[in-house]
């Protein structure tokens, strides 16, 4: 099978019903389009190529009350010290600049996320944050 990209210019109805359709071929295709369709009665087959601007982007899932109540709490210094003292080795491999980053870094890598928000739409990380960060740490507070 051999595809040859083109771009409708014409589509028409004639008498009886069939539809017309007419293409422009790119220069850097034409030799090829009339090797395979340079007679009529040709057999073929269309499809419609979408243009990659117009594929749906998937939806960033948005960060609820797990989200908000960490990203509080990556900013408090007693939340931070808390965090050290329970994963010292995640602390030290976290990558940030500032405490506040080294925390929200360690909290990811615990929960196995990528983002915050993610917490909030994940269940089985949402339960690990709660079970190893959120409880234990509002238990002791």
């Amino acid at each position: 099978m051999s595809a040859i990209e083109a771009s409708s210019v014409r589509v028409s109805t004639l008498a009886d019903g069939t539809l017309r359709l007419v293409v422009d071929v790119e220069p850097r295709f034409a030799v090829d389009a009339f090797r395979l369709f340079g007679s009529p009665g040709v057999p073929m087959a269309l499809a419609a190529l979408k243009p990659a601007t117009s594929e749906p982007k998937p939806e960033t899932p948005k960060g609820g009350k797990i989200a908000q109540w960490l990203g509080m709490r990556c900013h408090d210094a007693h939340f931070q010290a808390w965090l050290y003292g329970r994963f010292p080795k995640q602390w030290t491999e976290a990558p940030g600049t500032t405490e506040a980053e080294w925390a929200a870094s360690v909290v990811r890598a615990v929960c196995a996320v990528e983002s915050r928000a993610e917490l909030d739409n994940n269940p089985s990380a949402a339960e690990v944050f709660h079970r190893l960060i959120r409880i234990p740490y509002t238990e002791q507070a």
